[in-house]
């Protein structure tokens, strides 16, 4: 009777301590599937990236005229602005009366010098050269006072939109072109501006997008080249439709696409190290005290190109059959343990 009962403690301890081994094994095993981050990888691929520009651009006349005013002389105002329509006739600007007299009264006796000196020049080439500054100032004389008869207002001479406007009130009238004024008759062009870094992803055989009203067609680049003064690369793209009309903005969106690449993946896994460099992290399959497990790895790269989306790199190390974490529901480290999602 008495070993009955002590065989029956063993069984009851013996049960009760697989009980709580099997247990602790559960709990152990939840417990590091809770803690252990969930990670997402992908192997690198070869592609290429494509690059997209979006910008917003104003319509404009192809045919253009750049309006030459009297120059030298005071303008007081100004009455049209960028993007305007005008019509021959139509007020452009208005000139300091009082010297528009002045410009006058000093161009009619210069005029006067130059014929008497001609009549007293014998040398053919020398009366020449004078005869031409005299049609000179006899045109400029007869500018100015056309200009005083009509109040010092100088005026548009054909029908088109204010495409360039660099004349300013309050200012001298300029040596070069004040406006420029689009004709109707030739289509439209739409310049937008990029910058550098961008300007290395368009070439002048790409075609573009251009948006307006809901429609969409394609069209080639016309130009590009650099402008100085707004320090950026200028697109020029000429459009033609019924569909269109001057002053309107559309959107413009290039795309293109870059030579393929051998080591590309989601821009998601690239890291940085706070210096400068980059790196990814990848799984490796490992021999632990709890069997086989996924280890983190850290590997240094180099970027090549990118967009939104993808990243292309380069490295000694890194191998097309790595798998490259991208995602992760925690925050992990070169060695962490993880697990596949």
């Amino acid at each position: 009777m008495k070993k009955q009962n002590t065989h029956s403690r063993i069984v009851k301890v013996v049960v009760s301590f697989f009980a709580v081994l099997i247990v602790c094994t559960w709990i152990s095993r939840f417990t590091k599937s809770v803690l252990t981050p969930i990670v997402e990888s992908q192997a690198p691929i070869r592609m290429s990236l494509q690059h997209t520009i979006s910008k917003k651009g104003r319509l404009l006349y192809k045919k253009e005229k750049p309006v030459y005013i009297y120059a030298g002389i005071l303008v007081d105002e100004v009455f049209v602005s960028l993007g305007q329509n005008v019509k021959k006739g139509d007020a452009l600007v208005q000139y300091n009366m009082e010297e528009l007299d002045q410009e006058y009264q000093k161009k009619e006796i210069e005029l006067q010098e130059l014929k008497n000196t001609s009549a007293m020049t014998w040398d053919r080439l020398e009366k020449r050269k004078i005869m031409s500054e005299i049609t000179q100032t006899e045109d400029a004389v007869m500018e100015l006072k056309s200009l005083i008869e009509n109040n010092g207002i100088y005026c548009a001479q054909i029908d088109g939109s204010i495409q360039e406007l660099d004349q300013k009130a309050g200012t001298y009238a300029l040596e070069t072109a004040a406006f420029v004024i689009g004709e109707k008759g030739e289509g439209f062009v739409v310049n937008i501006n990029v910058s550098e870094e961008e300007q290395k992803y368009i070439v002048e055989d790409d075609t573009v997008s251009v948006m307006a009203q809901e429609e969409q067609e394609e069209f080639p680049i016309d130009a590009m080249f650099y402008d100085d003064l707004q320090d950026a690369y200028t697109i020029k793209i000429c459009i033609k439709g019924n569909q269109y009309y001057v002053g309107e903005y559309v959107d413009v969106e290039i795309a293109h696409n870059s030579k393929d690449y051998d080591t590309c993946m989601v821009l998601g896994a690239l890291r940085s190290d706070g210096n400068g460099n980059s790196y990814v992290l990848i799984e490796k399959e490992k021999d632990t005290i709890l069997g086989k497990e996924l280890v983190t790895e850290k590997v240094n790269v180099k970027i090549e190109d990118s967009n939104q989306e993808y990243v292309a790199v380069s490295s000694n190390t890194l191998s097309s059959d790595d798998k490259v974490i991208f995602s992760s529901n925690k925050n992990i480290e070169p060695g962490d343990v993880v697990r596949e999602e």
